[in-house]
């Protein structure tokens, strides 16, 4: 996937938490941006699914501008227990961008 970003605006990161298979019962999901250089840039935390939405959330992540430059990043997303335990779900590349 490739988006554009902007140094004022930073972008919005679409990410897709629907529960999968073997990895239920999370509290929350954390989410962390690697840069093209597999250093850690930005870290965000996302609720779970409520039981009233079908499993299905689809979250857009705002990552500001001023950590961000063209190239390609990673991005993990651990699942969360009540206890605080993280369990990592998947890895997803993205390049992003820059328009200014």
């Amino acid at each position: 996937m490739t988006v554009a970003a902007d140094r004022t605006h930073g972008v919005a990161l679409p990410i897709d938490l629907s529960p999968q298979p073997g990895f239920s019962g999370y509290a929350s999901y954390s989410i962390d941006l690697y840069d093209p250089d597999a250093k850690l840039v930005w870290t965000g935390v996302a609720a779970a699914p409520g039981d009233g939405d079908g499993g299905d959330q689809r979250v857009s992540l705002a990552i500001p501008g001023a950590t961000l430059r063209t190239g390609t990043y990673t991005v993990a997303v651990s699942g969360i227990s009540a206890q605080g335990q993280h369990t990592a779900i998947d890895r997803y590349t993205v390049d992003i961008r820059l328009m200014n």
